[in-house]
């Protein structure tokens, strides 16, 4: 049968015919045939069904893709403070006149009696550790003219937000527990106010790296290094110190913050490392010891 027209119904229905288009039967029959049928309602239903998949496939691809920019844009799951001029640091400077770096380490300020730290707030200079220079791309983490290499057990290599007084950050994250998060990371300051030499850099940094955003219940601060140091060829100033909170619920008592600050030949520039790792935690502290030992200039 290849003629199109109305036909007794194939199926046996009495008094109903069905129309033949010359290659299917149309889904639905008529008593009185009269020109080709309309679309009948499974056609319908059909076309509806697919247009309700294809939305809801671009509903999915939308919300992947919102996820996909958040995570890549994300700094962790520890919040940074957005990079502003109005980021203040703890003033726990001390007279440097005549430093002891080969003295027994002792805090460099008491806590109150109500264990709130004290001594006023010193303004941080503002960076911006997202503008980012162009780096070779060797399996190591660039900033500045300093770089290590890339730790596999932690996240992908990105800016470090809470660096504010950074530029051209390179880092990497790792979260050690709800709330708290150990990382590696290398820039650039500015030189200027408080900025001036290696030593006054890394100085000013330490009080800019204790600041509400990573250290809101710092208690005490302990230093373990100050002193000069030399770096792949180059002149720098080294201060690690252990940085404690009172944090109800941290199985730690804070973080071993290790600051370096490089003088790379620049005249308005100083290279930077910066790394915490949690107090007390053996394996994290020997691979910020290999980290650290395996830096390199230029």
């Amino acid at each position: 049968m290849s003629t199109p027209g109305w036909y007794p119904d194939p199926g046996g229905k009495p008094g109903q015919y069905r129309y033949w288009d010359g290659a299917a039967w149309s889904d639905r029959t008529s008593a009185q045939p009269s020109g080709p049928p309309e679309p009948g309602r499974q056609g319908s239903r059909r076309w509806i069904g697919v247009l309700v998949g294809v939305v809801a496939l671009v509903v999915v691809l939308v919300v992947i893709g919102v996820l996909v920019i958040r995570y890549l844009t994300a700094d962790g799951p520890i919040a940074d403070p957005v990079p502003s001029s109005t980021v203040s640091a703890w003033d726990d400077s001390r007279p440097t006149a005549t430093p002891t770096p080969s003295a027994t380490p002792t805090p460099s300020r008491s806590p109150s009696p109500s264990g709130t730290p004290t001594g006023g707030s010193v303004p941080c200079p503002e960076g911006d550790p997202y503008t980012v220079a162009a780096h070779p791309s060797d399996g190591r983490v660039y900033g500045g003219r300093l770089s290590f290499p890339r730790i596999s057990s932690y996240g992908e290599p990105r800016p470090k937000g809470g660096l504010t007084w950074f530029f051209d950050v390179g880092s990497q994250s790792q979260t050690t527990e709800p709330g708290w998060e150990s990382w590696f990371g290398v820039g650039e300051v500015a030189v200027g106010p408080r900025f001036e030499s290696p030593r006054e850099a890394a100085a000013s940094s330490m009080q800019c790296a204790i600041n509400d955003g990573w250290f809101s219940q710092f208690f005490d601060r302990k230093d373990l290094r100050d002193e000069k140091i030399t770096v792949d060829g180059r002149t720098g100033w080294i201060l690690v110190a252990e940085v404690r909170v009172d944090k109800p619920g941290l199985s730690v008592e804070g973080d071993v913050v290790t600051i370096l600050i490089i003088d790379d030949g620049r005249d308005d520039r100083l290279s930077g490392y910066v790394s915490m790792v949690p107090i007390g935690d053996k394996p994290r502290n020997q691979l910020s010891a290999d980290t650290f030992g395996n830096l390199r200039v230029g």
